[in-house]
Order: C-alpha cells, then structure tokens, then sequence
C-alpha cells in the first residue's frame, strides 16, 4: 500500500519511547528527514538535515558550471538569471556567485529585479528570509517577470514553476545555457523551437539538473543519513558522470537534448 504523506506536516514526535522508531523513520524518511535522540520523554525528534535544502541547488550550480567550462565560457564573469527564489533558485544563485557568476535577474511569485550590473544575493537572502518573500526588497531594478526570462545572460535557470517557457518565449530566448532546475518547465512547443537551436542553448534538461535533490532522498530512504559533506561529494561524482555523457554526446557526436512529446493527460 502507498501512504502519500503530504510535504506540509508539521514536525512528527514519537510520544513515548515505546512508539515504533521505524516507522517514524520511514515517514520522516518520505519527507526528506532524520530522527535523532532527544530526551526520555520524547526520544526521536526530527532534524532538519542542512543538504536537504542545499543538494538541488547546489547540483544545478555544480551542472552548470561543468557546461560552460565545456563551452569554453569562463564561470568568473559569466551572467546568470534565476526564475524562481526559493529553497532551489535561491541556493542556485547563490552557488552560482560562488563559482564567479554574476546573478543578474531573480524573480519569485511577488516581484522580479534584474541588472545588468549584478545583483547582491546576500542581501536579496536576508530580505527573504525576513519576509519570505522578494516583494519590497527595492523599488529600482523592478522588471516584468515575463521580461525577464528574454533578457541575454550566460545562463537562464527556471527554478520553481512548471511551463515557463513555452511556445510564445523561446523563439526569444537570449541565454546560452538553459538549465532546468524546476519539474517541466519547458512546454513541448517550446521544446520544438529549442531543439533547432541546440547549437546556441544548451539545454540541461529537468531529469539531470534537478537529479542532486533526489540523491540527498535516496540516501535518507535508504537509512544513511550521510554527512552534508558526504552528500555534496556523491551528488558532485554522481552528476559529473552523467553530465560527461552528455557532453560527450554533444561535443563528439554533434547531438542535442530531444525530448519525446508528453503524453496527454
């Protein structure tokens, strides 16, 4: 039987220490979570686990860089726009100025900035975690979100919503690398006019990109419950595998990212 337990709980505490571990272990497990001893009366707690948070966004990061070191673009001045600010858009942008690239444009569900001249990730993180959201953080550099996504930059990363580029906006698309940290968030019209252009975007398709979030899972759903380190090690070796393939594909077959039509629903 397949329990769906909704990503929305609130924290699970085992009453007494006669409850069943293991089962609490499974569902924190489903949720992206660990136990861990706390005190005689409540002995298995839920511990946020900070690479849980981090792995997805960090792998788009690490992806992204791998690619444009394969295109011959250095990272450390390279430009890059972020659709989404949240718990993958946000770590993205932040890892990506990590490795010398300059975030010019964000966006949430309230509000979008962009500037040419780079944005400041660390104070648009403090004003988020303040308000969690992007709305109020300035009154300048305020563009449409829909603008945005058209601007030229090095790489375009929409991180939160499905079918954001789609048949009316990738004919427009001025990125070099589209990297897909959201679900989907290429519609097949959109796929159509994207692949004749595969020698001008790169596209780093949702099953690679997003994939470091699922290893972090994996590890949780199989009881390893590693270090943060540790999960940022395996997820780097994991995606450098499957994105050299890809590249070799490209680099010594002449191939691009075809995706089969979706099926209908």
């Amino acid at each position: 039987m397949l329990v769906r337990i909704p990503m929305s709980w609130p924290p699970i505490w085992a009453p007494t220490s006669k409850s069943w571990p293991g089962l609490w272990t499974l569902i924190l497990c489903i949720r992206g979570r660990r136990l861990t001893k706390s005190s005689p009366e409540n002995p298995y707690r839920q511990e946020v686990h900070s690479a849980e948070r981090e792995a997805t966004g960090r792998g788009v990061a690490y992806l992204v860089g791998r690619v444009l070191e394969s295109l011959g673009i250095r990272t450390d001045g390279a430009t890059a726009i972020v659709q989404g600010f949240g718990n993958v858009g946000s770590i993205a942008a932040y890892a990506l100025t990590e490795r010398g690239l300059k975030i010019i444009g964000v966006s949430d569900d309230t509000a979008a900035y962009y500037d040419p001249g780079g944005l400041e990730i660390s104070a648009l993180h403090s004003h988020t975690s303040e308000h969690d959201h992007l709305a109020g953080f300035s009154s300048q550099s305020l563009i449409e979100p829909s603008e945005m996504l058209v601007q030229k930059c090095d790489v375009l990363t929409p991180a939160a919503l499905e079918q954001v580029i789609t048949g009316r906006n990738a004919a427009q698309l001025k990125c070099r690398v589209l990297a897909e940290g959201a679900n989907g968030p290429t519609t097949p019209e959109a796929d159509a006019i994207l692949h004749p252009r595969g020698d001008e975007i790169f596209l780093l398709p949702d099953i690679l990109c997003n994939a470091g979030g699922v290893i972090e899972w994996v590890q949780d759903l199989q009881r390893l419950f590693w270090e943060q380190a540790e999960v940022f090690d395996v997820s780097s070796g994991y995606l450098n595998g499957r994105s050299s393939t890809l590249l070799y594909a490209r680099d010594a077959m002449g191939l691009h990212i075809e995706r089969q039509p979706r099926p209908s629903v």
